[in-house]
C-alpha cells in the first residue's frame, strides 16, 4: 500500500510540475521543495523487504521475481517520465541488490543480468537522450570528466572576465554621460 501512495504521489508530480534542471518532479511547500522520489525510494525499500521476507521459503520461485520486478517498474517507469533517469538506475539497483540478498538462485540472477545487458543496449540505441549518454559515459570515464570539467571551468573563467570587462566599459560610459 505504501508503495502505491509513493508512486500516486510520484505521478501527481507529472502535473503539479515544478521543473529543476529539467527535472519535473518538485513538489513546492512554503519555501521547501520536495522530491517524491526520495520517498518512493524508501517505500519500494520496505515493500520489497517485506514481499520477499513473506515468501523466504519459497525464495527460488521465479513468479517472485516477476512480482517483484513489477512491484519495481511502476515507480521507475513514473521517474522516467519526470524525466529523471538517476533516481531510476538507483531505483532498479535497490530492486537488483534486494534479489541478489533474498536468496534468489543464481540461474536466475544471471538470467537478469543477459536481460539487463539486452535492455540497456536497446535503451543506448533507441531511447535514452545524447544528453543522458554523455552523462553515462562521463559517470563511466572519470578522465573524460575530468578534462570536461577543466575544459567548461576555462570557459566560465573566459566568460566571467568577459563579463567584468563589460561592466567595466558600461561604468566608464554611464560616468561619461552623467
Amino acid at each position: 500500500m505504501r508503495a502505491l501512495r509513493s508512486s500516486v504521489t510520484t505521478f501527481r508530480t507529472l502535473f503539479l510540475i515544478f521543473s529543476i534542471r529539467g527535472i519535473s518532479g518538485w513538489f513546492k511547500v512554503g519555501d521547501i521543495l520536495i522530491q517524491p522520489v526520495e520517498i518512493a525510494k524508501l517505500a519500494l525499500i520496505i515493500l520489497l523487504a517485506k514481499f520477499f521476507s513473506k515468501r523466504h521459503i519459497e525464495i527460488y520461485r521465479v513468479g517472485h521475481l516477476v512480482v517483484s520486478g513489477v512491484y519495481t517498474a511502476i515507480p521507475v517507469f513514473l521517474v522516467l517520465l519526470q524525466p529523471d533517469l538517476g533516481s531510476a538506475i538507483v531505483m532498479i539497483s535497490i530492486w537488483f541488490v534486494i534479489i541478489l540478498f533474498s536468496g534468489m538462485r543464481l540461474r536466475h540472477i544471471a538470467f537478469l543480468l543477459i536481460l539487463a545487458v539486452i535492455f540497456s543496449l536497446f535503451a543506448w540505441s533507441f531511447v535514452l537522450a545524447p544528453y543522458q549518454k554523455s552523462r553515462i559515459t562521463g559517470f563511466l570515464n572519470r578522465n573524460q570528466t575530468f578534462l570536461a570539467s577543466m575544459i567548461s571551468s576555462a570557459v566560465v573563467i573566459r566568460q566571467s572576465i568577459g563579463m567584468v570587462y563589460v561592466t567595466i566599459k558600461f561604468e566608464t560610459c554611464y560616468e561619461m554621460i552623467l
